[in-house]
């Protein structure tokens, strides 16, 4: 029986350090993360596609709450063709939670965007929230975004909702 115990002391102690690792390693990443998430919003508020896409890989994607697909090309072009026509940006993204896996997260994410749109018809604010379940990809010592898929979303123009 007392060989048993220095054994189980070890085992018990090289579980517990495996979970600070990863915990670690979870937390690490999660600030990462958080980190480009403001250096993306920065980018975005400032109308600077290449800060923003910067931090996504050259095939990511971006896929709405029905569904559809637009690839980081598309979305790099909207924001080219849309910044010109939008007087303020507001954008506010918090990680609430990452789920790391060597050079994989996949990161639960809210967001806040305002902005303040001017066309031939007038100017109008819009707000969005939205959640958002974001894949995530290491290159180097660097994370990048691969997929954003919202989970949901809330719209309004003027104050009042769209569905």
């Amino acid at each position: 029986m007392t060989r048993f115990v220095p054994y189980f002391v070890c085992a018990t102690l090289t579980v517990s350090l495996a979970g600070v690792a990863y915990a670690d390693a979870n937390s690490s990443a999660k600030s990462a993360i958080q980190t480009a998430y403001n250096k993306m919003n920065a980018a975005f508020g400032r109308k600077d596609p290449g800060g923003y896409f910067a931090y996504v890989v050259s095939n990511g994607q971006f896929v709405d709450k029905s569904g559809r697909v637009q690839t980081a090309a598309a979305y790099q072009g909207w924001m080219k063709n849309n910044a010109p026509h939008l007087s303020s940006i507001s954008v506010n993204t918090k990680v609430t939670g990452a789920d790391v896996k060597g050079g994989d997260a996949t990161v639960s994410a809210n967001e806040r965007k305002e902005l303040t749109a001017t066309t031939p018809r007038g100017s109008f604010d819009v707000v969005y929230v939205t959640t958002y379940r974001d894949t995530w990809v290491k290159n180097g010592s660097r994370w990048q975004l691969k997929k954003s898929q919202a989970l949901t979303q809330k719209q309004s123009v003027n104050g009042s909702p769209l569905r």
